[in-house]
């Protein structure tokens, strides 16, 4: 197993005023927000978490947490063989964040979400 010395088991970022956790696995994603960021980042609450290992599409809002995982290019659905998917997160200063999950076979949205509920 390489390991790359920049690589940090989770990232926790800004960009345009939002915060952001990156990590490979949050989960299971059914469970309750506060007791997942308490397992997952040690009670650090982001605005926005983007994780994967699933290989699992899902785009949720947890309350007021919006979770993403993009799920896989090319290994969609744990190995099916097929094209997967992709995310897009839109973030600009002032304005609602815009989360999008791309099927790469038909070119469609899977699925999209625009705003947090904080402010609607």
């Amino acid at each position: 197993l390489y390991e790359d010395p920049r690589v940090e088991l989770i990232h926790h970022l800004e960009f345009e005023g939002h915060s952001l956790a990156l990590l490979h696995r949050f989960g299971p994603v059914e469970s309750d927000i506060d007791e997942l960021i308490h397992i997952w980042l040690n009670d650090v609450r982001p605005e926005i978490i983007v994780c994967g290992d699933s290989h699992y599409t899902y785009l949720e809002w947890k309350r007021d947490v919006l979770v993403i995982n993009p799920g896989s290019p090319t290994l969609p659905r744990n190995l099916s063989p097929r094209l997967g998917s992709v995310g897009i997160l839109e973030l600009s200063a002032g304005r609602t964040p815009e989360a999008h999950i791309i099927d790469l076979a038909n070119g469609k949205f899977a699925h999209l979400l625009q705003g947090f509920p904080k402010f609607a």
